[in-house]
Order: structure tokens, then sequence, then C-alpha cells
């Protein structure tokens, strides 16, 4: 699938440059080409790739957000960003053990949208 992300300047263009991530520390795609817009901010870029996945974990977004929220903790804002890069950090290495390389919800941010977390960012490459 043809996905969009949205780099920011500011960034350190480090193998995961967002923040600890809502559903898995990895890097995070949208099918949505103005949300990656709104990611990159002023002087950033937008990047397209194709992402392919060999075993994504599909789950419904009120699945996502329990993992997130109640599982995690990777949403709890005042656990601190340590605790949501710890909780982010564990839900990845979870979903890896049982063999899944992203996870992949429709309608997370915007009724809709599809987004993706790769656990590795080698899934992706130019169209």
């Amino acid at each position: 699938m043809t996905m969009y992300r949205g780099i920011g300047q500011k960034q350190n263009h480090a193998l995961f440059v967002s923040d600890p991530g809502d559903y898995g520390r990895g890097e995070y795609w949208t099918d949505w080409p103005q949300a990656a817009e709104i990611y990159a901010k002023v002087g950033g870029q937008v990047m397209v790739r194709e992402i392919r996945l060999k075993n994504a974990l599909h789950l419904p977004v009120e699945e996502v957000l329990s993992l997130a929220r109640d599982v995690y903790h990777t949403t709890v804002v005042e656990s601190g960003s340590a605790a949501r890069l710890k909780g982010s950090t564990q839900l990845t290495a979870d979903m890896v053990a049982k063999g899944y390389d992203g996870i992949v919800v429709c309608g997370y941010e915007t009724p809709g949208e599809w987004s993706a977390c790769l656990f590795d960012p080698q899934n992706s490459r130019d169209p």
C-alpha cells in the first residue's frame, strides 16, 4: 500500500524519530497525505513509500486504544515520556515475539484513515 510519513525538520532522523508511539515503537505511516503534512509541519518533509508487511496485526481502533491506554500505558501523558517509551518498547517486543512485523489500524486519528506502525523500517521502500 502507498503510504505517507511526515518528518518535522527539528527531529534528529535517528532510527525512529517519532514520539514513543501509541501502538508500538517504530515508524508511523498513513494513507492520508494531509495527516503526514500535519506531522511534517513547516520546513519538514513528507515521505511517500510502499509499505509491505508480511504479518501485520490488524486491530479495530477500540482494541488499539485499549492496548495503548490500559495495557501498555503509551497514551497516558501524565506518566511521563520515559514511562511511555518503556510501554511502547514493551508493546513492540511483545508483538515481535508473537511474529508480527507491525500494527495496522483504521480510524485511529481520523475516521477512515489507515495507519501503520512498522516495527522494522526495512518494510518500506520508495514506490
